[in-house]
């Protein structure tokens, strides 16, 4: 009935290969630019140090 009456139809970007279907629904933009940080830093990403000394150590037991 949608595309009878000329509606665009919108859905998961996983459905981008549907011919009927026109725009698609993704992750934010702050959501895409962090896949592709990660995806540039591969390994490195995630590789913060845990601090030892400061107020932000993990107090010794």
């Amino acid at each position: 009935a949608a595309i009878k009456a000329g509606v665009r139809l919108c859905g998961p970007v996983a459905w981008r290969d549907r011919p009927d279907f026109t725009c698609f629904q993704a992750g934010s933009e702050v959501a895409a630019i962090t896949r592709g940080v990660a995806a540039e830093l591969g390994p490195l990403a995630n590789t913060q140090g845990k601090p030892e000394v400061g107020p932000f150590a993990q107090p010794r037991r």
